[in-house]
């Protein structure tokens, strides 16, 4: 192997100061060879006259084994040989250094290198050789696109994107960091006692399906079992690990061997959900691996609880506190907006106005702390009785309303009905006795002239009208009983 020359620019310099410290060639050749960046000389036919040790760490391989090959033959990734071939084919043509950076997988681990390539001179200014210089950037490299991707997924917090897009951003952004791994991201549903799946966007779909309500408990699978102990779960092995029992089969067979999981909290410590790794072989995580999961578990944290609070504040500003309808104002919004879409489409609608009977004689007795718990039973009653699609709020004490889209008056009467007898058959145990209330209802049905007001406004007359006739009974316009301009009774629910 010939050794290349390497002259200290210092030993021939007149203006060194005369205690100038000089290194000779032996000291260059130290320098070279124990650096930590690749340098290699080419000559004009691009075959390596040079190369240091360094080489060696990515290839595997002696440097003596490379020299007076080119770089195709010396079976570099075409990720590298190409491009630098290229850059070196420039420099000589052009005499100029050439600048590029390279990927490439290199012992099975991916790699990127700031690479320059610098010509060499003779005395009459011909270039002679080419001086490669690669330094490996793989951790920079990534520091730099994972805060570029944080970066990004921060913009979607931000900008109040869907919650389970920002959960798929963050799998694609652990994905990128590591390669060959599958990122899945679960969150605790709302009673608290299973996870669901918000994003697994590389997970075979007939195992994403079994992650649908997954219960959390001490031995079910990683994320069942870390969302139990609140602590990262690590499974090196799934064929070897007895969280598997019943997911495990499916996991095998459709090629998953590791699992990673660790709890994402809220600041307070409360669990919001899991961020999971998965392989398709047997390994445990690096300390590196870790830190970038429980990085993005942060990541995934903060999105989570940014949802909440939205949700939350969604609520308070929608719903009435106590009954958890909606409250006057949602409810007359969402109301005018059905009531709009309707008269457009030229479909019925129904209103019903309904208020408790005797509400006043209740709290004054039993205290408005079970006033409240009638209430409360009261909308649950309407939610049983009535349909997905009809819209009920509370307007203030005991007085509701709801709009039934798509209803003539015969279903708005069953429905009234429905609800009429549910709350009649309802009971209230406190104290050891069993408290009875019940609802009077009045309806009204859209005429073309309508508005949601004028509606609401013959709904409640009619609902008066049923108090004043006995309570714990339905009225309706008598037109659509008789066919005249009266208004007057149906004949349910007789007190």
């Amino acid at each position: 192997m010939t050794e290349p020359s390497f002259v200290s620019p210092l030993a021939d310099d007149p203006l060194a100061p005369p205690m100038a410290l000089t290194i000779g060639e032996s000291g260059f050749r130290a320098i070279i060879e124990n650096a930590s960046d690749i340098i290699a000389r080419f000559n004009p036919l691009r075959q390596c006259t040079y190369i240091n040790h360094r080489i060696s760490h990515y290839l595997g391989c002696h440097r003596d084994a490379l020299i007076g090959l080119t770089l195709k033959d010396e079976r570099l990734p075409a990720t590298l040989a190409i491009p630098l071939q290229q850059a070196i084919g420039r420099a000589l043509a052009l005499g100029r250094e050439q600048h590029l950076e390279l990927h490439a997988t290199l012992g099975g681990a991916p790699r990127v290198f700031d690479t320059r390539c610098f010509p060499e001179l003779n005395s009459d200014q011909q270039v002679t050789s080419i001086l490669c210089m690669a330094r490996d950037i793989t951790e920079a490299s990534q520091a730099k696109r994972l805060l570029t991707e944080e970066n990004a997924v921060l913009e979607m917090i931000a900008d109040s994107r869907q919650v389970n897009q920002i959960m798929y951003s963050i799998c694609r952004m652990i994905e990128s960091q590591l390669p060959r791994c599958m990122g899945a991201i679960m969150t605790l549903d709302e009673g608290g006692h299973t996870l669901s799946l918000a994003a697994g966007p590389s997970l075979p779909p007939a195992y994403a399906e079994q992650l649908e309500k997954l219960p959390i408990g001490p031995e079910v699978a990683a994320c069942g079992a870390a969302a139990f102990w609140k602590r990262s779960i690590i499974v090196n092995d799934l064929t070897q690990s007895p969280l598997w029992e019943s997911l495990g089969p499916l996991a095998c067979q459709l090629g998953l061997r590791a699992c990673w999981s660790t709890p994402i909290f809220t600041a307070d410590h409360q669990l919001l959900g899991t961020l999971a790794i998965y392989y398709q072989e047997a390994r445990s995580p690096s300390p590196v691996e870790l830190r970038l999961i429980y990085r993005c578990s942060h990541i995934a944290a903060i999105a989570l609880q940014r949802n909440l609070h939205e949700a939350q504040l969604y609520r308070l500003a929608t719903q009435d506190g106590l009954t958890q309808l909606f409250n006057r104002r949602h409810f007359i919004d969402s109301a005018e907006r059905h009531l709009n879409q309707a008269r457009r489409y030229q479909r019925p609608v129904a209103v019903m106005m309904m208020d408790l009977d005797h509400f006043k004689a209740i709290n004054d007795h039993y205290g408005h702390a079970v006033g409240d718990r009638v209430l409360s039973v009261f909308s649950r009653l309407c939610l049983r009785s009535l349909r997905t699609s009809d819209i009920v709020g509370r307007l203030g004490g005991e007085e509701f309303a709801a709009l039934l889209p798509d209803t003539t008056l015969e279903d708005a009467r069953i429905i009234a009905e429905r609800l009429r007898q549910h709350v009649a058959q309802a009971e209230l145990a406190h104290e050891g006795r069993a408290i009875r209330f019940h609802v009077s209802i009045g309806i009204a049905l859209m005429n073309e002239q309508d508005n949601l007001d004028s509606m609401l406004a013959r709904a409640d007359r009619l609902l008066y009208q049923a108090k004043a006739l006995g309570r714990n009974r339905i009225c309706i316009p008598q037109e659509a009983v008789d066919g005249s301009d009266q208004q007057g009774e149906l004949p349910l629910g007789l007190a």
